[in-house]
């Protein structure tokens, strides 16, 4: 299950998850349980920066524009729902 806990988002894979956490419950002690958390928490983040990267890489690739500095901040501002000061 840690291999494959690799290549699952926790976002998006949650059965895969919810699967592994019940295995642990049925099979496994508490050290086991504490280590899959910790996989899960490490995974999730990097599918978020990996996700995010991309997901910014595909958008400004496909339109042939290249974002300026202030055109990037606004969209980052925008997508995680913060102002920013002028």
């Amino acid at each position: 299950l840690t291999y494959g806990a690799q290549t699952a988002d926790p976002r998006r894979n949650e059965e895969y998850w919810k699967q592994w956490n019940e295995f642990e419950i049925a099979h496994g002690n508490e050290e086991t349980f504490r280590e899959m958390l910790r996989i899960k928490r490490s995974v999730e983040a990097s599918f978020s920066t990996v996700n995010y990267n991309a997901a910014e890489m595909s958008q400004t690739s496909s339109k042939g524009d290249t974002l300026s500095n202030e055109e990037a901040m606004r969209m980052i501002a925008e997508r995680e729902g913060v102002e920013l000061e002028p």
